[in-house]
C-alpha cells in the first residue's frame, strides 16, 4: 500500500505541475493558474492552495487555484484494475518531489465481519 500511496502522491504532484506549465509563462504581473486535478476541499486542494500562497508570495503575483477533478488517482492504480494498459506507471513516469502525505483509512462497521485488511479485500474480490 505504502507504495501506491507514493505513486499516487507523485503523479498527482507531476499532472499539477504538467496542468500548470503554461502558467509559468505568463509574466509582467499578471495571475498564474495553477491547476489541481482534484475536487475542491480535499486534502489536494489544501496543498494545492498552501503552495499557491507560498508561490505568490515568492513571484509577487496572484496565485490562482482552479480544481479539475477527473482520473481521481486512477493513473497510479490503473495498472493493479487492468493489467493490458498501454502504460506502466512505474516505468512511465518520474516522481519530481514529495509534496505532501495524505493517508488513507478503511473503515467499516462495528458489527462487520471483516475485523482485517485481509477480510475486507477477501470480500472485495469476492
Amino acid at each position: 500500500m505504502n507504495k501506491l500511496h507514493f505513486w499516487r502522491q507523485a503523479v498527482t504532484v507531476v499532472l499539477a505541475l504538467l496542468l500548470s506549465a503554461p502558467a509559468w509563462s505568463q509574466g509582467g504581473g499578471k495571475s498564474l493558474r495553477m491547476v489541481v486535478p482534484f475536487a475542491a476541499g480535499g486534502a489536494q486542494d489544501v496543498i494545492g492552495r498552501y503552495l499557491g500562497n507560498q508561490l505568490a508570495g515568492r513571484l509577487g503575483q496572484t496565485v490562482v487555484i482552479e480544481n479539475r477533478a477527473g482520473a481521481g488517482g486512477a493513473i497510479s492504480i490503473a495498472s493493479h484494475l487492468n493489467p493490458k494498459l498501454p502504460n506502466d506507471p512505474k516505468k512511465d513516469f518520474a516522481a519530481v518531489a514529495l509534496v505532501g502525505d495524505t493517508p488513507m483509512t478503511i473503515v467499516v462497521r462495528a458489527d462487520s465481519p471483516c475485523q482485517t485488511l485481509a477480510d475486507v479485500l477477501r470480500d472485495a474480490r469476492a
